[in-house]
């Protein structure tokens, strides 16, 4: 089989010279899933982060795995159900806890749901509707099982903070070097191609340079002349202390988004696509766990351990961008929502299209050049 029927294709806008030293902007999970894939193949990869790696949107990510999100595109559903499989190549190389089970799902409005059900079914997704015996038998903790739900027994849940640690560690294994608290504020720009970028206490060089700075991608962009435009979205999430094992999966009820990570600890948010941050954040977080203690069957009570706010970063129109800027060269963007889901993929596309000028069909639709016509 050649390279086209593997999802790839040779030449075009896409094709770049071989690679040899990669900068990139961000140590969230894409930008260091990027790194990781990179220094596999052999370039030599610097990691610039402002704070410290996955500090900033990841940390404060639901950390659900899914393909069920599809914002309404097929395209963007085959995206997210390749990454879906890639996952199982980090849980074996980089040694990666996932916590599976699927997803649990029913809303007030059953009829919005089993709408997105019959997208989901027909487009052969492993989705189907369970009763209330059920649905106790998944989650017995569950005080008032509903009626009718919905199992998605492809999906799973992370602590990001580990998948963090797990890529770090991967990726210095390779030999990335990775810079925490150097914040990076322009680009190297020479005879209309990035050469580097400018940090605060001098420059890095680079052949190339991968922007994946999340919720700053847009302003660091604008100074090259490119558009991203961004529709960042808040999120708070509680964090209960170490509890004994209640849930098996993802559970998403009408009031209220939880799961249980494989430390025990429950994590959970009004909605896990975040929303409007309260002046009162204590008092939210305990709302919060008020929400979970009504619904699940204790023995002793819930902690509130921890409570995060993050900004996600979230393109304009729902979906990824990626892949080679249209002005100037070598500028590689991969800026999304759902980064957990899509990092697995998202980085083996880029190392392949940055070091081999090929061209991931995958990605056709999610191009850079949609905002910079």
């Amino acid at each position: 089989m050649g390279v086209a029927g593997l999802g790839f294709k040779l030449g075009g806008k896409m094709k770049r010279t071989m690679k040899k030293s990669i900068a990139i902007i961000g140590g969230g999970v894409i930008g260091l899933s990027a790194a990781y894939h990179l220094a596999r193949r052999g370039a030599r990869v610097t990691v610039i982060d402002g704070a410290t790696p996955g500090g900033g949107a990841t940390a404060g990510s639901f950390a659900w795995i899914n393909a069920a999100s599809m914002n309404g595109s097929t395209d963007y559903y085959r995206l997210r159900l390749q990454s879906l499989l890639e996952l199982q190549r980090f849980e074996r190389d980089l040694a990666l806890p996932v916590k599976h089970g699927g997803r649990l799902e029913w809303r007030d409005d059953e009829g919005d749901l089993a709408r997105e059900y019959a997208i989901l079914a027909g487009l052969g997704y492993a989705v189907q509707w369970l009763d209330r015996e059920d649905v106790s038998g998944l989650e017995p903790a569950l005080i008032d099982p509903p009626e009718r739900a919905v199992f998605t027994a492809l999906e799973s849940s992370l602590d990001p903070e580990v998948m963090i640690s797990c890529l770090v560690a991967g990726a210095e294994r390779l030999g990335v070097e990775i810079r925490g608290g150097c914040r990076v504020t322009g680009f190297t720009v020479e005879q209309g191609a990035v050469r580097g970028v400018t940090v605060e206490d001098g420059s890095v060089e680079a052949d190339c340079v991968v922007l994946a700075a999340g919720v700053d991608s847009e302003a660091l962009a604008a100074t090259v002349g490119l558009r991203l435009p961004m529709a960042n979205s808040p999120g708070l999430l509680t964090h209960t202390a170490p509890a004994p094992p209640l849930l098996g999966r993802v559970v998403l009820t009408p009031t209220v988004h939880m799961k249980q990570d494989l430390d025990g600890r429950i994590v959970a948010a009004w909605d896990f696509a975040g929303g409007p941050v309260p002046d009162d954040i204590e008092r939210e977080g305990e709302r919060l766990l008020a929400a979970i203690t009504a619904l699940l069957r204790l023995e002793e009570p819930l902690v509130l351990d921890d409570i995060t706010v993050a900004l996600r970063p979230q393109p304009e129109d729902g979906f990824p961008i990626v892949g080679f800027a249209k002005g100037p060269d070598n500028l590689y963007v991969t800026v999304m929502h759902s980064g957990i889901t899509l990092a697995p993929l998202i980085g083996r596309l880029a190392a392949a299209e940055i070091l081999d000028g090929v061209v991931a069909e995958l990605l056709a639709p999610f191009r850079p050049n949609r905002y910079n016509q």
